[in-house]
């Protein structure tokens, strides 16, 4: 693990410890999270603010909170609080996250093609989108789904998750493989391999041994992954159960994407406030602060225009997605989600594994297809963007070239005469090998 991620747990722990030396500091944590995720609570700081405090959070005091209330509610107090112990221990527990994404995307993998290739899509991703959610992306290296498909259905889901599938590969007949799979990760990822996730287009809870495979990601790279569940409200007791595992050693490790305000609500009444203080709640629904991605399900073509403001996708990786049931290894990076690419990432290449052995072929094949891949003068080309998109990819240099590539696939050799000395060759070469490298054209 890299000095400055211990730096940022450090950090953290200082906050996990602070829960229990400071009594109302879970009370301050709860505010904020039911300011974030309840509609109805907002509107009453609105109307009464110290009225709110009073009643629903009698502990608290106005400086306690004051950092999280709304410039309207701010202005109607009169005047500035100096924030209490608790509320700096809070907002200081808080920027953990954002330190330690920003620590992830500084880093790089171990593996120089890798590194080189995700800069470029870092680079490439950061021109087409200006989001803020964008700016939270952290290109992780790698996503390991030890489930096919997911329970959770959600209508939001910017990866259009499909319908969880019966079959469940257990822990003891994977553990082998599994294990491997980690230690390759490791070799190619270096310290960067402590970002990689374990779920994708899945639930973590939906798998019954989520919580073994964590502990073997734990002792090959020294933290528990980042786990986001959209079904804790149905899984109250393994949420519970993680508050007291060692994901509490990664800063914000654990999250709830909520699907409903019940689901809010149950968890709210079933955990007590310090298992929930160290846990981060993502509202999904109408009238919560959080706005999903116009991507998968949530994509929306006469909302393409929003994109720009809400983001288009949720695929923060550049890197490898493993499935343990398919066994499947895939080569992404993310795009804004359009027709050809709804969940707003692109598959470069794919291959399947059997055995050890044939999972460590396939991902020195796939790292070794980056920076790009080698072409040659009768490759045939393919474009897999579609033509909204062409704005993003197009060469003062090279007019006409998507288009030429959109009515058929084409070689080097066939495009540089289709050009008729319009388009130099090195341009072209170049050109192509760049829109290769993020996804826009692939080869056949």
């Amino acid at each position: 693990m890299s000095t400055t991620i211990k730096s940022v747990c450090s950090a953290w722990a200082d906050y996990i410890n602070a829960l229990d030396d400071l009594p109302i500091l879970c009370d301050v944590k709860a505010f904020r999270d039911q300011f974030i995720c309840d509609e109805s609570f907002r509107k009453g700081l609105n109307e009464d603010c110290l009225a709110i405090i009073k009643n629903i959070y009698p502990k608290l005091k106005i400086n306690d909170v004051h950092f999280v209330l709304p410039r309207q509610v701010k202005e109607k107090l009169g005047k500035d609080y100096e924030p209490s112990t608790e509320a700096l221990a809070l907002k200081s527990a808080l920027e953990t996250d954002k330190l330690l994404r920003r620590s992830i995307l500084e880093m790089e993998p171990a593996h120089l093609g890798w590194r080189e290739w995700r800069n470029n899509q870092i680079n490439r991703y950061r021109r087409e989108d200006q989001s803020i959610r964008c700016k939270q992306i952290t290109f992780i290296p790698f996503a390991i789904e030890l489930t096919k498909g997911c329970s959770g259905m959600c209508s939001f889901c910017g990866l259009s998750a499909e319908k969880l599938d019966d079959v469940d590969v257990g822990f003891e007949s994977a553990k082998d493989i599994y294990k491997h799979l980690l230690s390759e990760l490791h070799r190619l990822s270096g310290p960067l391999a402590v970002a990689g996730v374990l779920y994708w287009a899945t639930d973590p809870f939906d798998h019954p041994e989520y919580e073994s495979f964590s502990e073997l990601y734990a002792e090959e790279f020294g933290l528990w992954p980042a786990t986001t569940t959209a079904t804790g409200e149905l899984n109250p007791q393994r949420l519970i159960s993680l508050t007291k595992s060692e994901i509490q050693k990664r800063p914000w490790g654990l999250r709830c994407s909520l699907r409903s305000h019940y689901a809010f609500e149950k968890i709210f009444k079933t955990l007590s406030p310090r298992q929930r203080a160290c846990i981060s709640f993502i509202p999904q629904y109408k009238g919560s602060l959080s706005i999903p991605a116009i991507a998968g399900r949530a994509y929306d073509p006469l909302k393409v225009d929003q994109q720009l403001q809400d983001g288009g996708t949720i695929a923060c990786m550049s890197g490898l997605l493993i499935s343990i049931p398919s066994k499947e290894v895939r080569l992404i990076t993310p795009c804004i989600a359009e027709p050809n690419h709804l969940n707003g990432y692109r598959t470069l290449a794919k291959c399947s594994f059997t055995s050890k052995k044939d999972l460590s072929e396939a991902l020195d094949w796939l790292t070794q297809m980056m920076p790009c891949p080698n072409i040659e003068l009768d490759t045939l080309l393919k474009i897999t963007i579609d033509r909204s998109q062409f704005h993003l990819y197009e060469s003062t240099k090279l007019v006409g070239l998507l288009e030429c590539l959109y009515l058929a696939p084409a070689s080097l050799r066939m495009l540089i005469a289709k050009s008729k000395g319009r388009w130099e060759v090195d341009n072209l070469f170049k050109h192509c090998l760049e829109l290769i490298q993020h996804g826009v054209i692939i080869t056949l």
